[in-house]
């Protein structure tokens, strides 16, 4: 029988190359292996040291759990260049609705101002041509949130002002530009595209799709979601809402990432919940029924949790330790049951077999294989890391 697996792949951070939310990275990084940021060519984040410390932590794949993504691989060029072709196309339509001039005429319904994006990102051709048609102008602010980020955030190597590097567009075309390279990299490199902003999810269309919805002058709707992207996606929501991960260190995360075994077992136990999701592309719709999807496994988690005390593998090892091996029973031994095939430490095997049978060894292993072991993991390791009361 042909079984669903969950694919086990990294993500892409989208649209910012700057973390807004470190507890959101936590979580998305013990739902996924890595998160590669979209970092402008020739630009050194000012990164905060808690956020460097994800940079230089490496995790599975002895890869770091923090890392650029490359946007200069060829095909994300490719993918740039086709769109930069279809714009010169529809250029007379393109420059009446989202020029300069046009955006500060008549801001778009959504009420949103222009975006800043940074020149590193794109493609020297298609940069060149959205500022001679007045599609891109010079950034005259402060391009990031200074409520966020109150000092300088990046460096560009060469740069006595960086902010010469960023330009100014309409907020639907400068998201489609930036949804059509992340959709490139995320195709190239296997990734799934990721955000702490659920409302810019829309934006990620291909380019094949995203100048046609330029002329017609509508905002991209939401496209349909594979059963990998709702697996990723219900995973996230089950670990950002329902766990606080808040004192977990990037060593620990690493840590708990080593044991792939665990997440990819969790992350197929979601390919059921998922695929009973229609395909749908009303946006509401969709994350009610993933947020129910997500409620759901944390049901089953607790129902997991209820199991443990009894059979858990570290309160087996402390029993363990604390008690004397007494003679073993013939009549256990008459099973033929070794250690070996236990594949337990003699001590543990010996207090499972002697006390309770080997009814409780049956019971252990279907709890400690149940794919919500990892969602334990991470409760005790946040649980470890608590402050005593003072």
């Amino acid at each position: 029988m042909n079984v669903q697996v969950a694919k086990d792949r990294d993500a892409l951070y989208y649209p910012f190359f700057h973390i807004q939310n470190l507890d959101w990275l936590k979580g998305a990084l013990l739902c996924f292996p890595h998160v590669h940021r979209m970092i402008p060519y020739n630009v050194i984040p000012m990164d905060p040291q808690p956020l460097r410390d994800f940079c230089s932590t490496r995790g599975i794949r002895n890869e770091f759990l923090l890392q650029p993504a490359d946007l200069m691989i060829p095909a994300v060029v490719d993918k740039q260049r086709l769109l930069l072709s279809k714009l010169e196309m529809n250029a007379d339509v393109l420059v009446q609705r989202y020029s300069r001039k046009a955006t500060e005429k008549a801001p778009p319904r959504d009420g949103l101002g222009p975006v800043h994006i940074h020149t590193g990102k794109i493609d020297n051709a298609l940069t060149d041509f959205l500022r001679s048609v007045d599609l891109a102008w010079d950034c005259t602010g402060r391009p990031w949130p200074q409520d966020i980020y109150p000092q300088e955030i990046t460096q560009t190597a060469g740069a006595k002002n960086d902010l010469q590097y960023w330009v100014s567009l309409h907020p639907w075309l400068g998201s489609a530009i930036m949804s059509t390279i992340a959709v490139a990299v995320a195709e190239e490199m296997g990734y799934d595209i990721v955000t702490d902003r659920p409302e810019v999810h829309r934006w990620v269309v291909s380019c094949d799709d995203v100048v046609d919805m330029l002329v017609g002058g509508n905002r991209p709707e939401s496209s349909e979601v594979t059963v990998d992207d709702a697996v990723d996606r219900i995973a996230q929501l089950v670990i950002v809402a329902n766990f606080d991960v808040n004192k977990l260190t990037p060593e620990r995360i690493a840590d708990l990432q080593q044991d792939g075994c665990d997440l990819r077992r969790f992350k197929n136990a979601l390919v059921p919940l998922a695929e009973a999701i229609p395909k749908m592309t009303n946006e509401g719709e969709r994350d009610k029924r993933l947020k129910e999807a997500a409620n759901e496994t944390i049901s089953e988690w607790h129902k997991y949790k209820r199991s443990l005390p009894r059979f858990a593998l570290d309160a087996i090892t402390e029993a363990a330790t604390n008690i004397k091996v007494p003679d073993l029973s013939t009549s256990i031994l008459s099973s033929g049951v070794t250690y070996k095939e236990l594949g337990l430490a003699s001590g543990i095997a010996v207090f499972l077999m002697t006390y309770a049978g080997l009814g409780i060894w049956r019971k252990y292993r279907m709890n400690v294989a149940s794919p919500y072991q990892f969602l334990n993991r991470i409760h005790k390791a946040h649980l470890s890391l608590a402050l005593p009361v003072q």
